[in-house]
């Protein structure tokens, strides 16, 4: 069965964007290599794949914020909200995964983001990382109703604007964890995953005075070398 959920309180949602912004202004975005975290994306064992054209049953079907299928898995949450899809049939502790976004039409990038969720523990406990148009990129946690900002930046790696595609890649080991965009690295970070293997989803958040739609491409899960 696949999980869903939501941030759709407006006044919440708009706070929880500022101070991940804020956190961006402030955190030091480490650079140093993790040991076992080589660079791997697409040379890996392949542990999942799926192109979306015939998505796999755990991701759900289509409903009025997530149309799966035809080759693309697309999220468009409420106004000034967010939405996701994870698939809780696949753990894993260990996992290099790869997408590819892309945001449509918009007015404000600052607003929103899209990206992969991860470290997934039911539908209220999870990460994210997320980039924006604007060049930006967050890592955030969100637990028991609220958001915590692990770090933050701005990347010239990420192709800005509507439409562009960007890949977003995660290497995962055991609490120890390495962002990429586009084959560059962001950061390396440490979390508290799930004992027992975590899974995955698609995150995507709207401006406050439109809808947005995030398409993504190409989800994969290889090992690690």
């Amino acid at each position: 069965m696949f999980m869903a959920g939501s941030q759709d309180d407006p006044v919440r949602v708009r706070e929880e964007v500022v101070q991940r912004l804020l956190g961006s202004m402030v955190v030091a975005v480490a650079l140093a290599s993790v040991p076992g975290l080589a660079r791997a994306c697409g040379n890996g064992a392949v542990q999942f794949s799926d192109d979306f054209k015939n998505p796999a049953a755990g991701w759900g079907t289509s409903d009025a914020k997530v149309k799966v299928g035809g080759g693309e898995f697309q999220i468009t949450p409420a106004i000034n909200g967010s939405w996701f899809r994870f698939n809780p049939p696949l753990l894993f502790t260990q996992a290099d995964a790869c997408v590819t976004v892309s945001i449509g039409d918009l007015t404000k990038p600052v607003e929103m983001g899209g990206g992969l969720l991860f470290w997934v523990q039911y539908n209220v406990n999870y990460y994210i990382f997320i980039y924006r148009a604007d060049g930006t990129w967050d890592i955030s946690r969100h637990v028991t109703g609220r958001w915590l900002t692990v770090t933050s930046g701005k990347s010239d790696a990420i192709k800005q604007g509507a439409n562009a595609s960007n890949e977003l890649e995660l290497r995962l080991n055991g609490n120890a964890g390495e962002a990429w965009i586009n084959g560059t690295k962001l950061v390396v970070f440490h979390g508290q995953p799930p004992d027992g293997g975590a899974a995955f989803g698609l995150y995507g958040e709207s401006e406050a005075g439109r809808t947005n739609t995030w398409t993504f491409h190409d989800f994969k899960v290889l090992k690690l070398p």
